[in-house]
């Protein structure tokens, strides 16, 4: 009797330790673990370990084409000309921008750190907030994510992609509109 008793309960610790062993592992995996071990860097004040959790030169790619179908809904009673230029001009930033991107590289990281080594302890700490009470939508390879911001409560959108080299969540995207009502809102 006693003989049974131990192998049931080595057999329900095992099971325990396995499915806990998996969803510590899918945690560590997760689009959410990804934010939160950003959130810890820019606490610790770690930018080399942010940055390696952002693809700048996709996110910097993504948003100039965003601003530019913005500029193009803007003007509708355009003549021909103006939208032979806007089209000339968005060819233009699209062969031109990775070139720009690539020399002031250095320079856009350097901004992002100093607005990040500025931020309050109060700030830092409505972000942890934000990042544990994220919206995070999982499709695939590919990661929908909304933080609210707790005084306005308007949304944050960005897109993560797992990195299929080092199987770590990366922000690619960052939703323009919702960019630049937050510039807005900390520069103005």
């Amino acid at each position: 009797m006693k003989r049974s008793a131990i192998i049931i309960f080595a057999t329900v610790f095992l099971l325990a330790a396995v499915v806990s062993g998996g969803l510590y592992w899918r945690w560590l995996h997760s689009p959410r673990y990804a934010l939160q071990k950003m959130v810890w860097a820019i606490q610790t004040k770690n930018m080399d370990k942010l940055f390696n959790y952002l693809d700048l030169q996709e996110i910097i790619s993504n948003l100039v084409e965003a601003s530019g179908a913005d500029l193009a809904q803007e003007g509708s009673d355009m003549t021909e000309w103006d939208r032979l230029g806007q089209r000339l001009g968005q060819k233009m930033a699209k062969f031109l921008l990775p070139k720009l991107v690539e020399k002031f590289h250095q320079e856009i990281k350097s901004g992002i750190e100093q607005f990040l080594l500025n931020l309050s302890n109060s700030q830092v700490l409505a972000l942890a907030a934000a990042v544990s009470a994220a919206d995070i939508d999982i499709r695939g390879e590919v990661a929908e994510v909304k933080l609210l911001d707790p005084q306005s409560g308007k949304p944050f959108r960005f897109r993560m992609k797992r990195d299929p080299v080092t199987r770590e969540w990366r922000i690619v995207a960052i939703r323009y509109e919702d960019l630049k009502r937050l510039l807005k809102q900390e520069f103005l």
